[in-house]
């Protein structure tokens, strides 16, 4: 039986293709489709043993309305090529209502769309890209997982992010974010530590320039997020960070400019590995902010878990940016927290030394491998 995974992302559609025999499967094609703010970008295709296929320019398909034209993209033969059994797809946004993976049909997505207003800027995109896959796939088996299931067990007392009464009637709420995402990476922590260390304390620090997630996971759940798709407690290059959401809306006004908080200089860098290696005295401003944001979100969510076994850094700049984690583990001392300069520059998934008091690792965000799991157990 062949699977398809899909994950939607800001300017990026990532998809794999697997092969599941007697409940085990194996990689037979990923690709990724990107693009920027014009529209243009590529389409990048691997096989099972990471080389390079394809990587062709790619012009993102729209509609009259200026939508994306998902079903243009869906029945292009690199899919339509395949006979697929089952496909499936990240859904941001569940609720409190969609908590496990789901059958997905067109009654599920018009339930779905009551959530677009709790997740605006990804929900919609992902219920265009699955409607235009059961249009054009109707002999596959959808199924929806959810961002936001991983984090259904956060406690009330961290999911309010306004105190209106009205807000909380409406469901504003953290919901978290990235969910598929920490949930596949919390489910390899025995794969990198001990038994009771893998069901101890844990702090995910998703680091990349357009997002800036921590999470917080103890006993294999959920504890806190720093971020849902309503509200960002860190900055990054796009968005000004913050819970406060008055002062969100005050920063990303149209009236303002440079709405997000790494655009402190007078000519706003495009990344923050630029802003990591600018040695002008406005960026270091920046990194010094940037730095701090993240280290003491780190010792928030280490007391809201009352301890600390692990630390995992993940996304494209935690994963591979050695001077970052550097910056970051340094403000973490305090807590014990000792890494070998070896290992981080050749960035190893092992970090710390054997005096460190707690682990740090590196390891890929991997959100499909939560959703295949989830997929397993469904169709058991």
């Amino acid at each position: 039986m062949l699977v398809l995974t899909i994950y939607q992302s800001y300017h990026k559609i990532s998809y794999k293709i697997f092969k599941l025999f007697n409940k085990k499967h194996s990689l037979q094609r990923r690709g990724k489709i990107s693009w920027n703010d014009t529209n243009t970008g590529s389409w990048i295709i691997y096989n099972a043993q990471n080389k390079q296929l394809q990587n062709q320019p790619f012009k993102l398909p729209v509609n009259s309305n200026g939508a994306v034209d998902y079903s243009k993209i869906v029945t292009d033969d690199n899919f339509s090529n395949y006979n697929f059994d089952f496909i499936i797809h990240k859904i941001a946004c569940g609720g409190n209502e969609f908590n496990d993976i789901t059958l997905l049909n067109s009654i599920v997505i018009e339930q779905l769309r009551q959530y677009n207003v709790l997740a605006p800027n990804n929900q919609e995109a992902d219920l265009a890209l699955a409607s235009a896959y059961l249009t054009n796939y109707a002999h596959a088996k959808h199924y929806a997982c959810f961002d936001t299931s991983f984090h259904q067990y956060i406690p009330p007392k961290h999911r309010i992010i306004s105190l209106s009464a009205k807000h909380l009637k409406q469901g504003v709420q953290n919901y978290g974010n990235l969910g598929l995402v920490f949930n596949g990476i919390s489910t390899k922590f025995g794969d990198i530590s001990d038994k009771k260390m893998a069901k101890g304390r844990w702090v995910i620090a998703y680091l990349q320039d357009n997002l800036n997630v921590c999470c917080a996971i103890k006993n294999g759940k959920s504890s806190y997020c720093s971020s849902s798709t309503l509200h960002n407690e860190l900055p990054s290059i796009y968005n000004a960070g913050y819970g406060d959401l008055k002062l969100s809306t005050l920063l990303n006004d149209n009236s303002v400019s440079d709405g997000n908080l790494l655009a402190i200089s007078e000519q706003p860098l495009a990344s923050i590995e630029e802003i990591i290696n600018s040695n002008s005295e406005e960026t270091q401003l920046n990194l010094d902010f940037y730095i701090n944001q993240i280290s003491e979100t780190i010792a928030k969510l280490v007391n809201v878990i009352q301890g600390i076994d692990g630390i995992v850094f993940t996304g494209k700049l935690g994963q591979n940016n050695a001077k970052l984690r550097q910056l970051i583990c340094h403000k973490l001392t305090w807590l014990g927290v000792s890494i070998s300069n070896k290992a981080n520059l050749e960035n190893q998934c092992k970090l710390h030394k054997k005096s460190s008091k707690i682990g740090v690792f590196t390891m890929l965000a991997e959100p499909e491998s939560a959703m295949l799991q989830q997929l397993a157990k469904r169709i058991d």
